[in-house]
């Protein structure tokens, strides 16, 4: 519920999803289901570190990825574009 609301607000508001294409060296906008699982990446993460660090409130030297993370190679070839005509 809360990934699509998310979804919702970012292309109401002119907003997409895109993921880099090295082939022919462009950015894709991706389907609605695949942003989706990407908020729900996002979301859990957030979640996991918020939980992470109150757990480990004076143990300051933790910043391993987490495993779901370490698999995810795709992470960092996707990105958010916000709309609205800057640039």
């Amino acid at each position: 519920l809360i990934s699509r609301q998310v979804l919702q607000q970012v292309q109401k508001t002119g907003g997409r999803f895109l993921k880099k294409d090295y082939e022919a060296d462009i950015w894709a906008e991706v389907s609605d289901v695949i942003a989706r699982e990407k908020v729900c990446q996002v979301l859990r993460t957030f979640v996991s570190a918020i939980k992470d660090n109150d757990s480990l409130e004076g143990d300051r030297g933790s910043n391993s990825k987490s495993e779901e993370e370490e698999n995810d190679s795709s992470a960092d070839e996707m990105c958010y574009i916000r709309g609205g005509g800057e640039g």
